[in-house]
C-alpha cells in the first residue's frame, strides 16, 4: 500500500496524487509511467548525413517527372547539363537534376585541376600518390553520375552524397 511521502497518507493504486496534500505520488505518475520508454534514437555522426541521400520527390509534380526524365539524365554527362538549362528550363524536376550534375561537374573538374596541378612538379612521389589517390578519387564523381541516373531511372529527386546537400536548385531557380 502507498503512502503519501509528505503526510503519510494512505494513496490508492492509480491515484497521481496525495488526496489530502495534494503532493505528487512518486510510485505512480499515471498512464505515461506505465509506458515504456522508446529508446533513444542514435544520433547519426557528421560523415553519415555528408553520405545521406535525401529524397525530394514529393516537392515534384508526376506529369513533370515523366515528361523531363530525358533532359534529367542528360544533367549527369558533364558539360551536358546545358541541355536540360535550355531546353527544359521550366522543369522543376530536370532543374533538381541539372543542379545536382552541376554539383558533381563543378567538384569533379575542381579535382582534377587539383590533381593536375600537383603532378606538373613531375615528383615519382606525387605521380604516385595520384595514381593511388587521385584516379581512384575520380571514379567517386563516376559512380555519382550513376546514382543521378539510376534516381532518374526510378523517377525519384534524390541528392548526391557528400556534396548534394547544397542547395542550389532552391537558389537558383526561386520561382519553383
Amino acid at each position: 500500500m502507498p503512502f503519501c511521502p509528505n503526510c503519510r497518507t494512505y494513496i490508492s493504486n492509480g491515484a497521481t496524487v496525495c488526496p489530502k496534500c495534494g503532493t505528487k505520488n512518486p510510485k505512480y505518475t499515471g498512464a505515461a509511467a506505465q509506458r515504456p520508454k522508446a529508446p533513444p534514437q542514435p544520433q547519426k555522426s557528421a560523415v553519415a548525413k555528408l553520405w545521406e541521400i535525401k529524397d525530394h520527390t514529393s516537392e515534384f509534380d508526376l506529369s513533370d517527372i515523366g515528361s523531363s526524365r530525358g533532359f534529367a539524365v542528360l544533367s549527369y554527362f558533364g558539360p551536358l547539363l546545358l541541355v536540360p538549362l535550355i531546353f527544359a528550363r521550366k522543369s522543376a524536376y530536370a532543374m533538381f537534376h541539372m543542379c545536382q550534375g552541376l554539383l558533381n561537374f563543378a567538384f569533379s573538374l575542381g579535382w582534377s585541376i587539383f590533381w593536375m596541378l600537383l603532378t606538373i612538379a613531375n615528383s615519382d612521389f606525387l605521380n604516385l600518390l595520384f595514381l593511388f589517390v587521385g584516379m581512384p578519387g575520380a571514379l567517386f564523381f563516376v559512380a555519382f553520375s550513376v546514382i543521378g541516373i539510376i534516381n532518374v531511372a526510378k523517377r525519384k529527386a534524390g541528392t548526391l552524397p557528400l556534396y548534394g546537400h547544397i542547395d542550389l536548385f532552391h537558389a537558383m531557380f526561386k520561382n519553383f
